[in-house]
């Protein structure tokens, strides 16, 4: 309770937002835990005219805000698959206009980063991975997703290994004093180098 996150979220607009999404009053709405998972995102424990439900909260910028809105109101559904993500139950807005808060439902706490792997999990998660490429592969919304959502393809892939390649080289100038830190930044970039070479291997994977 004592994290950023815990200390400016606005509790009333939170059940205001809630009794909206559930067709309640704000007043038949209790928080009873808020859990911090990782940076500015929480889980948050609610009751409902008593019923148990949990959420999920977010501090980020609105533009973060809007193409999460985009993949789960527009992008998956037209691809059949809306049922992949859980919803958006609305959107608090604070007076500080660089952030917002999204609330959505809540997947529950288990992840396939759990030291139990169920197999069958794992497998379900590459499936749907997979599904989720297939589907928009050459699809006519992957302009916008690509507008929206950046593009994190195998361009992107090429383009961040020559970014850190030149980076790299731009340091050797300072290091040509030192042995060991030339010989460090040159193994680097044969790091670098190679993993370029690799990338069309690595797009046609």
């Amino acid at each position: 309770m004592s994290t950023m996150v815990a200390e400016r979220l606005d509790e009333a607009g939170l059940k205001r937002l809630l009794g909206t999404a559930f067709e309640a009053r704000a007043e038949e709405i209790t928080i009873l835990a808020r859990q911090p998972l990782k940076g500015r995102v929480e889980r948050v424990a609610v009751a409902v005219r008593g019923r148990p439900r949990s959420i999920i909260v977010k501090h980020v910028a609105p533009e973060i805000a809007r193409r999460n809105r985009l993949v789960v109101e527009r992008w998956l559904p037209t691809v059949g698959m809306r049922d992949a993500t859980p919803s958006i139950l609305g959107i608090l807005t604070v007076p500080d206009p660089a952030h917002v808060w999204p609330v959505s439902g809540d997947l529950g706490a288990r992840t396939l980063a759990t030291l139990e792997r169920d197999p069958a999990r794992v497998e379900a998660a590459v499936a749907l991975i997979a599904r989720l490429h297939r589907s928009f592969a050459d699809h006519a919304l992957l302009g916008e997703v690509r507008l929206f959502g950046g593009d994190m393809g195998p361009a992107t892939h090429s383009g961040n290994l020559r970014d850190a390649i030149r980076a790299v080289e731009a340091l050797a100038p300072g290091a040509a004093s030192s042995v060991a830190r030339a010989a460090l930044l040159e193994r680097l970039l044969l790091r670098l180098r190679r993993l370029l070479r690799d990338a069309p291997r690595r797009a046609a994977v």
